[in-house]
């Protein structure tokens, strides 16, 4: 069975891609931080290695380097909301020979299908009712979304009055984008994005506090819990999306 390293921070997300990995047969080990990462690849070589962006002890681009220094020849898929700029895109692909960089969020079913084809997967491999396990995952997304959300809010409200709370308070935006629009809730992936954007430029700057700065936060944040209440309603009345 081919096997494949999944290196990401957001378990939410890593919940929705290991069930779909292991739909196509795939064997899939999971780490949240780059030292559990190097533990499991101590315990024995991957064919694919799905490596975050962004992780809590570290760039995932400097990963991928340290990787590219012991194993020329694991297929690498790299995994990020960021470096979506050109530099760093040929350095990933030329450089470091990355074989696919995506950018969050992902279709699922779509991604475990060119990780698959990148592991050299059999064709047809796997089973089990991929529809009805993705569909019990969404159901559980969906519950946990308001306070997913209050998280954020109260993260922001910190950041508020304290900017070394900054950089928290855009993680969190930043893992609730890509995880909420991997599950399918786009409007809150949107509104997330803007969010983390607006956190971000604030981060750069050392005076960002333009007038509306926190309204244009909190309006966006209004928006997210609108679409999680839509979200919740629609799953009491049986609807999964």
């Amino acid at each position: 069975m081919k096997k494949v390293l999944l290196l990401d921070d957001d378990k939410d997300l890593r919940a929705l891609l290991r069930t779909s990995l292991a739909a196509r047969g795939l064997e899939v080990v999971e780490a949240a931080r780059v030292r559990d990462a190097e533990r499991l690849l101590q315990q024995g070589p991957v064919d694919v290695a799905v490596i975050d962006g962004l992780l809590p002890d570290g760039p995932g681009l400097e990963f991928v380097e340290r990787l590219r220094g012991h194993d020329g020849k694991v297929r690498v898929v790299f995994l990020s909301a960021y470096y979506r700029d050109a530099h760093t895109f040929m350095r990933l692909t030329q450089m470091l020979d990355v074989s696919l960089v995506l950018y969050k969020p992902v279709e699922p079913e779509s991604f475990a299908e060119k990780v698959a084809e990148l592991a050299g997967a059999p064709a047809g491999a796997g089973g089990g009712d991929l529809a009805q396990e993705l569909a019990e995952l969404h159901r559980q997304f969906a519950e946990q979304l308001p306070a997913k959300i209050k998280v954020v809010e109260e993260e922001v409200a910190a950041a508020r009055t304290d900017s070394q709370r900054l950089p928290r308070a855009r993680d969190l935006a930043h893992a609730l984008r890509g995880s909420a629009g991997s599950y399918g809730f786009s409007a809150i992936s949107e509104s997330m994005g803007v969010v983390e954007y607006l956190l971000a430029d604030a981060s750069a700057q050392r005076d960002p506090w333009r007038p509306y700065f926190w309204e244009e936060i909190n309006a966006a944040l209004r928006e997210s819990r609108k679409a999680s209440a839509r979200a919740v309603e629609q799953l009491r009345q049986g609807d999964p999306r």
